[in-house]
């Protein structure tokens, strides 16, 4: 697990962990002190991870995908994951142990290769949730 801590001067204001399974780079955690939300901060961390793997000199070019899971309750962390290019891959029950439980959404986005980020390209995904607003 690789952990990213956020700063401003000396103060911690977040933090985001990430590691790899596959070609798929899944991102456990991004957290952010309340205060300093809404300022831009998870899609800059995002964006900077996304560089991080596409970058052949660090040998990740192979990622493909980022996945995150949501609390299907925190529609607030939703919305803000599917403004940033994730879609509801699906539905998971996580067992956290001694009986605690989670519904949450595996948040998924497709990493976009050098040439889409230079030249605009797009390509056409299928998203199994689009049309599930719950």
């Amino acid at each position: 697990m690789i952990y990213i801590m956020l700063m401003f001067g000396n103060e911690t204001i977040g933090y985001a962990s990430y590691y790899l399974e596959d070609d798929i780079l899944q991102m456990p955690r991004l957290c952010i002190k309340k205060e300093y939300r809404r300022k831009g901060l998870a899609k800059q961390v995002i964006e900077h991870v996304e560089l991080l793997f596409l970058s052949k000199e660090h040998g990740f070019s192979y990622v493909k995908k980022i996945q995150h899971n949501i609390s299907v309750k925190n529609k607030t962390a939703i919305a803000i994951y599917e403004h940033l290019g994730f879609y509801k891959k699906k539905r998971v029950t996580v067992d956290f142990g001694n009986g605690y439980f989670s519904e949450d959404y595996v948040m998924e986005k497709r990493i976009k290769s050098h040439e889409e980020r230079i030249h605009g390209t797009k390509t056409e995904t299928i998203h199994p949730f689009a049309s599930d607003r719950t």
